[in-house]
């Protein structure tokens, strides 16, 4: 059986179409993303703008066939980007918070932190990201 590797993506309202690559063949899977256009982002997640609708479409058309040229599987996430959803819980919460999402080849991780009335929390336990699933293209 090959190696299980996937590429997940989600929108977002500020980043437009996120993906994040996993699995044992993670570099791959990133390979793929950047061979159709998709920009690197500091945490690890790749994104291509969706304001211009060919371009998009495009985009989107290169990634399944360079992800299929790699073997990864692509999965469509009905959720929203995981980062978007960390900022707007900092925002909600009293006193200066700050909301960082990681990525790992294996696993995702998120980080809230900060201090306001009350204790100041902090989680850092690794969170991979699941969400309901489309099966492959």
């Amino acid at each position: 059986m090959p190696p299980s590797t996937e590429i997940t993506l989600s929108t977002s309202r500020t980043l437009g179409l996120v993906a994040i690559a996993s699995g044992e063949n993670y570099p791959q899977a990133s390979q793929a993303l950047e061979a159709a256009g998709f920009s690197r982002l500091s945490n690890g997640a790749y994104t291509a703008s969706l304001a211009d609708a060919q371009a998009a479409r495009h985009t989107a058309s290169a990634l399944v066939h360079r992800a299929h040229e790699r073997g990864a599987t692509l999965v469509t996430s009905s959720r929203p980007y995981l980062g978007d959803v960390g900022i707007e819980i900092a925002a909600r919460l009293p006193g200066t918070w700050n909301a960082e999402w990681r990525s790992t080849p294996t696993r995702c991780g998120r980080t809230i932190s900060g201090t306001g009335s009350g204790k100041p929390a902090r989680s850092t336990r690794p969170s991979k990201t699941t969400a309901s699933r489309s099966r492959p293209y």
